[in-house]
């Protein structure tokens, strides 16, 4: 008996405990760019394969000159079919969070198109494992403002889930976009003289509780959104019977 409870105990104390695990981003999928001029649609690729059964996340933004595009149609060459948690800054530009759960073990380039005229548009991709199904946790409720420090509130009421954010703002100039304290960039553009501005980050929850989604910026009319993401269930080891001895 006392051989069994030690036994327990290294156990307890060497192997996880089963419960919720992370979601894990994949290494060098990263992208973030914008389009310099007004365009139809803007493509980007993947730097490398994605992984089947991988969760997929673009944070993006499209500016218009003449009005606020209605509506964005995103599709990709593997043929998912993408979630979008959209808005709008109240004056001509349409931003949001949109993921998918890919299908295959192949490249893949996203399309975004908004509708209407050429537009301005600025995109941050990446790839993440870990996720569970359905992926979504909670939508936060969108904020605008003018100050100088983007914000919002998102409440989870997940352990361990992933949250995105994205901030995009009219600046017109070339400053910083600073991610808030514990957050991780995925990208920025922050060139605002030839490209929409845009920042994306992350966030792993540590509690079930609301956390807040900020930036630091130059001051101008700015637009944020933040959606979280449930980890996978990972599940205790099957036990083995156990075999009484056999007397002779």
């Amino acid at each position: 008996m006392r051989t069994r409870f030690w036994i327990l105990l290294l156990l307890l104390v060497l192997v996880p405990s089963w419960g919720r695990a992370d979601i894990t981003e994949i290494t060098g999928q990263r992208l973030a760019a914008g389009s310099p001029t007004g365009v139809d649609s803007k493509t980007f690729a993947y730097p490398g394969n994605t992984v089947s059964g991988h969760l997929l996340v673009l944070c993006y933004a499209g500016w218009q000159a003449a009005v606020m595009p209605a509506s964005t149609t995103i599709t990709d060459t593997q043929g998912n079919t993408w979630t979008k948690v959209e808005t709008h800054d109240g004056s001509r530009t349409r931003y949001g969070i949109a993921y998918t759960v890919t299908t295959s073990n192949a490249a893949n380039t996203v399309t975004i198109n908004p509708e209407g005229a050429l537009a301005y548009i600025s995109a941050a991709i990446t790839e993440f494992a870990g996720q569970n199904s359905p992926v979504q946790d909670v939508i936060g409720t969108p904020a605008i403002g003018t100050s100088t420090s983007p914000s919002m509130t998102l409440t989870t009421g997940t352990t361990s889930a992933l949250m995105v954010g994205v901030m995009t703002d009219n600046g017109t100039v070339n400053t910083n976009i600073v991610s808030g304290s514990g957050w991780t960039t995925i990208g920025e553009i922050e060139d605002g003289a030839t490209v929409e501005r845009l920042s994306c980050q992350t966030k792993t929850a540590t509690t079930a509780s609301s956390y807040t989604v900020n930036w630091t910026i130059t001051s101008a009319l700015w637009g944020v959104h933040a959606v979280s993401f449930i980890p996978a269930t990972t599940s205790p080891p099957t036990a083995i019977p156990r075999r009484r001895p056999i007397y002779q």
